[in-house]
């Protein structure tokens, strides 16, 4: 089990592996986190990574700073991400 909490809506859920993606998991939890492109290019869904780590489903041109996570391309690693979305 991963742990995946959005800390600005007080949301935690646990991660389901059949997303794609945290924004994604997110949209299936009723949040709507600004973005844009859905492909980690145009930078409107990075967001603060509060705790935890994520792997990336594709590589970047220019990769998000170790404190900031692109929700649109990103899965959490377990035990636990806190994500500020």
């Amino acid at each position: 089990m991963i742990e995946v909490v959005f800390a600005h809506s007080g949301l935690t859920v646990e991660w389901d592996p059949a997303m794609k993606s945290l924004l994604q998991l997110a949209e299936a939890h009723g949040l709507t986190p600004l973005y844009s492109c859905r492909l980690g290019g145009c930078l409107t869904c990075m967001t603060r990574l509060v705790e935890g780590e994520v792997e990336y489903v594709r590589e970047f041109l220019i990769s998000p700073e170790p404190d900031r996570v692109l929700l649109c391309s990103a899965r959490p690693l377990p035990p636990r991400v806190v994500v500020d979305a």
